[in-house]
């Protein structure tokens, strides 16, 4: 079985409770927190990238450019 509990919600629980910035790297994103509790995530594959534009295309089509915007 898989070992789930040092899986990326456990680690972001920790940074939150311990120093509230550093980063995450995992094979797909490197997510990055921020003190005031933002965070940025960046994605390491592509086409992970045209998929969530894909989706976010469906529930929010103005929010992708025209050119970038993919058919379902």
């Amino acid at each position: 079985e898989p070992e789930y509990r040092n899986g990326v919600s456990q680690q972001v629980t920790a940074l939150r409770y311990e120093t509230f910035t550093g980063t995450i790297d995992t094979p797909y994103f490197t997510l990055k927190t921020f003190k005031c509790g933002t965070g940025h995530v960046i994605f390491t594959r592509p086409d992970l990238v045209d998929k969530l534009n894909s989706i976010l295309g469906i529930y929010y089509p103005f929010s992708i450019p025209q050119d970038n915007r993919q058919a379902a």
